[in-house]
């Protein structure tokens, strides 16, 4: 993916703020610009990191399985506002030290180092490569294809109980949005054949 193209024609980045992002994305082995501390006086940001937070999955047997883990919010800010929706969508994040010594131990270390270079360089679509923050010294991943939704009543009770960890800057934030609309929106492949 050719962020720069990318953020030039993602409609989503305001034509003034387009070279400072471009200017991040310079330097794609430090993403350090992506996040910030939580946000000072927006408390309802799409996406936030928030700690100890249920996602529920459908195993292979048909069977839900719940663990709590930090997630990332994807509803847009003005759907998190109160009384506007019922449900709040997020994507669980885990260690990345962690998560690279499962690949591993799947994929074998060289199939692995490989895969995992791409992951920190942002170039898989369905993950979400973040930097270092709060306990993620190694870094974290966001896993977009393992999205979960959860009651408003434990987001709200998460915002009540300060359990925010970080936002994302506002380059950080154009970054996510191109990154997520590339996973979900990107077009198919011509091979694909369709009706009319």
């Amino acid at each position: 993916m050719d962020l720069e193209a990318a953020a030039r024609q993602s409609g989503v980045i305001p034509s003034q703020k387009v070279d400072s992002f471009i200017s991040c994305l310079k330097y794609p082995s430090d993403y350090s610009w992506l996040l910030t501390v939580p946000h000072p006086t927006e408390t309802r940001l799409q996406g936030d990191l928030f700690g100890d937070f249920p996602i529920a999955i459908v195993d292979p047997d048909g069977k839900p399985r719940c663990k709590h883990f930090t997630v990332l919010i994807l509803n847009n800010t003005c759907d998190l506002q109160p009384r506007r929706s019922n449900f709040v969508t997020a994507a669980p994040v885990l260690d990345f030290g962690s998560y690279s010594q499962s690949i591993a131990k799947k994929r074998g270390e060289n199939k692995a180092a490989n895969f995992l270079k791409d992951v920190k360089a942002n170039k898989v679509f369905e993950i979400l490569w973040l930097p270092a923050f709060g306990e993620f010294r190694d870094g974290a991943v966001v896993l977009l294809d393992r999205i979960g939704a959860i009651s408003m009543d434990i987001y709200e009770s998460a915002l009540a109980n300060n359990r925010r960890i970080a936002s994302f800057s506002q380059n950080g934030f154009f970054f996510f949005l191109i990154k997520f609309t590339k996973h979900f929106a990107r077009p198919e492949s011509d091979e694909v054949m369709r009706h009319n």
